[in-house]
């Protein structure tokens, strides 16, 4: 064995000596080979959507336009940074059909993009009231109908 590749095997072996090799890699992976591109995935990262009330701006139409985009590039699910509705800037219970009314419209054309969704909640998502009463946390609509995907009904 020539000295190169005497340091090349040394320099692999530290490490793992070390560390390990991670559980589940075939030989074929510690040769540096890589696995097959079925265990790639793409994803698309959206954040501050802030769906308005009334459709202010043609919020909607811009919302659809860019699901479409990402739906023709393919890619496997879509996770929602927070901001997705405007629910924080109406607060007070005379406006608690308007932020059912956003945040089901948010997941209406989401749902009909057909593309798997992730959500997390921003502080724009966030509502003092829920179901008539005080909300506890402020998640609770985004709970029902972002993560759970339940309709709600106006109270």
């Amino acid at each position: 064995m020539d000295r190169k590749r005497f340091l090349q095997i040394c320099g692999m072996a530290v490490p793992a000596a070390l560390f390990g090799v991670p559980a589940g890699l075939d030989a074929s992976e510690r040769t540096g080979k890589a696995k097959a591109a079925k265990e790639k995935f793409s994803f698309a990262f959206f954040t501050d959507v802030h769906l308005n009330r009334g459709n202010e701006g043609n919020c909607d139409e811009g919302f659809r336009t860019a699901l479409a985009d990402v739906k023709k590039r393919g890619v496997d699910f879509i996770l929602f940074g927070g901001d997705n509705v405007e629910a924080n800037y109406y607060p007070g219970p005379e406006h608690e059909h308007e932020v059912i009314d956003m945040y089901t419209r948010f997941r209406k054309i989401v749902d009909e993009s057909g593309i798997p969704c992730h959500f997390t909640i921003g502080n724009h998502d966030t509502f003092d009231r829920f179901e008539g009463k005080e909300a506890v946390t402020g998640y609770e609509y985004f709970e029902k109908i972002l993560r759970s995907g339940t309709t709600v009904v106006h109270p």
